[in-house]
């Protein structure tokens, strides 16, 4: 099967989709399949390369910074003149039987969507980002958008709609009216679970020798504030006195140094910055807890970092629901280090004992592994596509039908 996944977040960019993107398309032509990647060049030009096997086309692009409505993002959109004639002359010389967009917002998503529209190809998409804000008018100008921009645009263009988890399927119902979004999980890379890295590497950039590493992965975004983790830090502290949060991801958002620095905790928070995403198994191994969905609206499926933690073997804490996960009840893994109340004392404790605690320790890691294994290996996700794929080929062969079919039980 030929597949063109589409996704203007992608390497060099280092994202949560573009990283998904990446791994789906390993795993799918693994498998046989003949899978092209659809993306922009950040310096202005058409151009062809290659990523790991994989055909990269790229078109040109303009970034576009829209402060905290878009978490300090910076966006790419690829409205130039003659980027459609491109994106068509990519799509004929791909001639995929199924494009995937990755990413509902986005005008190469949309151009894409209408090539293949026109050509009879059936469009998967998958929607990577919930967009909701803390402040109330940041948020009614996000659902407005998504009401009168995003809604007919992506509905016109898209077979199969699929989210990460209960999260963004009752996203894309509520806010695009599609009843039968399917749930797909992220693929969680299988180098992943081997879990080896080199931690003295990375412990000597740092300056640290043993001290217990509470690794905090993920860009530092409002809805990934490490607020909660700088709060909990001093009781934490008290308890085990060496311990250093580490945080790893671009820093959008300051405030958790802000909390640090009134709590007299600063020196115990080290912010790395960005990281190659090929680095992040030494920074799981010299980590001794992992901590960052903490504020109880990131959902699961959505957080690559999280499902990296658990899977390479690092006890993750958790603020999530029990049925997060279309179908599973996160309670069927007993062990997983899940937050009931969110509170700090709550917090503290929790990361207390999964350092101090041998048994809580082994019960978060298995716990972990085993739902990720379960729910989110390459094989079981890309089984999933693969049906996808298949199903809404055979529907669009059959109808040829320009309005979405396909309804598969998620």
């Amino acid at each position: 099967m030929k597949i063109l996944m589409v996704n203007p977040y992608f390497w060099p960019t280092v994202t949560g989709s573009g990283t998904v993107t990446r791994q789906l398309g390993h795993e799918l032509a693994e498998r046989g399949h003949d899978v092209s990647i659809l993306t922009i060049d950040h310096d202005g030009r058409a151009r062809e390369d290659q990523i790991d096997g994989l055909a990269v086309y790229r078109v040109p692009s303009t970034s576009v910074r829209l402060g905290k409505l878009a978490f300090h993002y910076s966006l790419p959109f690829t409205t130039r003149r003659g980027v459609q004639r491109n994106i068509d002359r990519i799509i004929e010389q791909v001639g995929p039987d199924v494009v995937h967009l990755h990413g509902q917002f986005w005008d190469l998503c949309y151009w894409a969507g209408a090539s293949a529209r026109s050509r009879d190809i059936p469009v998967v998409m998958t929607v990577h980002t919930v967009v909701t804000n803390d402040n109330p008018f940041y948020n009614k100008l996000a659902g407005a958008g998504d009401r009168l921009m995003v809604r007919p645009l992506a509905r016109r263009l898209t077979d199969v709609w699929t989210g990460y988890d209960r999260r963004v399927t009752d996203y894309i119902t509520h806010r695009y009216g599609i009843p039968n979004a399917i749930f797909v999980p992220n693929p969680v890379e299988s180098s992943m679970f081997a879990g080896q890295g080199d931690a003295h590497r990375v412990r000597t950039q740092i300056g640290l020798e043993n001290e217990p590493i509470i690794l905090s992965l993920g860009h530092v975004i409002p809805l990934r504030s490490r607020v909660p983790l700088v709060r909990a830090l001093p009781r934490i502290l008290e308890h085990i006195p060496d311990a250093r949060v580490v945080v790893i991801g671009e820093v959008f958002d300051r405030e958790f140094l802000h909390v640090a620095e009134h709590l007299n905790v600063r020196d115990r928070v080290v912010p790395v910055g960005r990281v190659p995403h090929e680095d992040v198994p030494d920074w799981l191994a010299a980590a001794t807890v992992e901590a960052h969905v903490l504020h109880g609206a990131e959902g699961l499926g959505l957080d690559v970092s999280a499902l990296e933690s658990m899977s390479f073997g690092v006890p993750t804490v958790l603020r999530v629901s029990s049925d997060a996960l279309p179908g599973t009840n996160l309670r069927d893994y007993p062990g997983l280090a899940i937050l009931r109340s969110g509170d700090d004392d709550e917090l503290a404790h929790t990361v207390i004992d999964l350092i101090h605690d041998p048994f809580a320790r082994a019960g978060a890691i298995c716990a972990g592994r085993a739902m990720c294994g379960d729910m989110f290996s390459g094989e079981v996700v890309v089984n999933k596509y693969l049906d996808i794929y298949r199903s809404a080929t055979t529907v669009t062969e059959t109808t040829g039908a320009s309005e979405p079919q396909l309804a598969l039980d998620g």
